[in-house]
């Protein structure tokens, strides 16, 4: 079976420049630390944070340049010069589901609402990088 989310980086870091000049980046929600180690493997000078629940840090395997951290995202996330978060299809379709049929008048958010909710949580800017597979990389600037 593959993994569609390793075929995702995989496109991602082929033209994603993003990366380049970082010195650390947190991956929030990091699970075992596979898709860090494939930033942190073509991007050497970064250091990788690996963050999740610490009963999934326990079982994550040694990365060079990864430190894993065992935590709560909604209780403090790690400092570094850049923070990664990445959904996949099926949890977004997941969502979806739930905030149509559990909300009321639940509905997707247009753009502007979406940019409206990010500068409400003290982001300054949002970019749309570019769309791999139908997943958008975006970049937000505090």
């Amino acid at each position: 079976m593959v993994d569609t989310s390793v075929i995702l980086m995989k496109k991602m870091l082929k033209y994603y420049r993003g990366f380049n000049n970082l010195k650390s980046l947190v991956d929030v929600g990091g699970g075992q630390g596979i898709t860090l180690n494939m930033i942190v493997s073509q991007y050497p000078t970064i250091k990788g944070i690996n963050l999740d629940l610490p009963q999934v840090i326990q079982h994550a395997p040694f990365y060079p340049g990864i430190e894993h951290v065992g935590g709560d995202m909604f209780q403090n996330i790690s400092k570094g010069g850049a923070i990664f978060m990445k959904l996949s299809r099926e949890a977004i379709a997941n969502l979806d589901v739930v905030m149509m049929t559990q909300t009321h008048g639940g509905k997707e958010r247009t753009e502007d609402e979406f940019q409206t909710m990010a500068k409400l949580a003290g982001f300054r800017e949002i970019r749309k990088i570019f769309n791999v597979c139908t997943n958008w990389v975006m970049e937000f600037y505090k």
